[in-house]
């Protein structure tokens, strides 16, 4: 009904206009309205009326729409974050106080009741939307519940117990607080995940450990933790779920809260602390002077103290190949990667051998000359015939001399 109402105001006002585009469409336009403010998500539907319809038949228009409230804050407050340290919750029992701005709880967040307050009610009513029946151009607000003298509950009260949807709306938004650092179940041994979350989810239904002060602030009341030793800051986060939000809107932000170890301490000894002077700190000749410094309750980060040796520069691997050996097999771990003392080295632009005159002249020729035939073959006969004039052929050294 308040979203009926309040769609009417808008559409009636002078900042909305309707134009009818054609037969079957038109359009509404809403300017900005300043006094505009919701604390959920409103629902809207866009109600035809008979009228407006040729066949005078109402419609409503299909789908709905959705206005979506602004994301709120959440901010942490309270001793543990005045006093973020591990001995904070093992000297005595602290509280944790969740504080939202712009936003509010869900009503069974955190709803306790108990024999003062046995009816606990659930939101702050003051921002329902009725309607602008005086006409100022403002929408009107009315309170319609108001808490009773003992509401609510006080911390401690031991009558106090969870309402029946109370209990798990509470163990959703606990089940969220949780250390950064590590997983559900992993972590230190005796970190917040181990120790302190694991008691605020075993709580009972007459223990409860989250208090709902009003519909903005929630307190979270961690009793005395002994056993909760860290050793490293610990970081505790709330991703508020949706559901657990009145706006149904994620926070942009979740808050964290940083936990300090308890500090150890140190002690220094060595040579350095007996009897040194300034002549004795000028002496180059003397021995190095030395002071050890020692951790209580406390040790070293592991990366202190450990020398850092940058890895050799690469250069590219240098093959020399052996000229006994082919340029396309490559060299073996066994064969040789210098050339023997015995073997003239090889170069593609110097041969092997030097040059002889003949290759010089360019004229090729061999190394070995063939015998004479002159001196293998015997002497011609002597002619019988010495009326011939017919000369002898001639052989094949002397027709090479002619």
């Amino acid at each position: 009904m308040a979203d009926e109402l309040q769609m009417a105001a808008l559409v009636a006002s002078p900042k909305a206009t309707l134009t009818v585009r054609n037969g079957t469409e038109l359009t509404l336009r809403f300017e900005g309205h300043a006094h505009y403010s919701i604390w959920v998500p409103e629902t809207l539907s866009l109600n035809l009326p008979a009228a407006a319809i040729l066949t005078n038949n109402s419609i409503v228009a299909a789908p709905t729409i959705i206005l979506w409230a602004d994301p709120g804050e959440l901010v942490l407050q309270g001793p543990l974050v005045a006093n973020g340290q591990e001995s904070t919750m093992a000297s005595a029992d602290t509280t944790l106080t969740l504080r939202l701005v712009d936003d509010m709880w869900m009503p069974a967040v955190g709803r306790i009741a108990c024999d003062a307050c046995p009816n606990p009610i659930g939101l702050d009513h003051s921002r329902d939307r009725l309607g602008d029946a005086d006409g100022d151009g403002v929408l009107d607000t009315i309170d319609d519940e108001v808490a009773s003298a003992g509401c609510p509950c006080a911390e401690g009260d031991v009558t106090a117990r969870y309402t029946p949807d109370g209990r798990n709306a509470s163990m959703a938004l606990l089940e969220e607080l949780i250390s950064q650092r590590e997983g559900v179940g992993s972590g230190q041994p005796s970190g917040w995940n181990n120790v302190v979350r694991r008691v605020l989810l075993e709580s009972g239904y007459f223990e409860p450990r989250l208090w709902r002060v009003d519909d903005h602030t929630l307190n979270v009341t961690i009793p005395q933790q002994l056993s909760y030793d860290i050793d490293i800051p610990e970081t505790i986060s709330l991703d508020a779920p949706r559901a657990s939000l009145l706006s149904d809107r994620p926070l942009d932000v979740p808050p964290t809260l940083v936990i300090m170890p308890t500090a150890g301490r140190a002690y220094i000894n060595g040579s350095l602390l007996f009897g040194v002077t300034e002549v004795m700190m000028r002496n180059q000749a003397r021995n190095p002077l030395e002071l050890l410094v020692r951790l209580q309750n406390d040790s070293w980060v592991e990366s202190l103290g450990q020398v850092i040796i940058p890895p050799p520069p690469i250069h590219p691997h240098k093959h020399t190949l052996s000229p006994l050996s082919s340029p396309l097999t490559p060299s073996t771990p066994s064969s040789p990667l210098t050339v023997p003392n015995t073997h003239t080295p090889f170069h593609p632009l110097i041969p092997p051998h030097p040059p002889s005159p003949s290759m010089c002249s360019g004229r090729a020729t061999t190394s070995r000359r063939a015998p004479s035939r002159r001196a293998s073959r015997p002497p011609p006969p002597t002619s019988t015939r010495a009326s011939s004039t017919r000369s002898p052929t001639p052989t094949g050294s002397a027709a090479a001399s002619a």
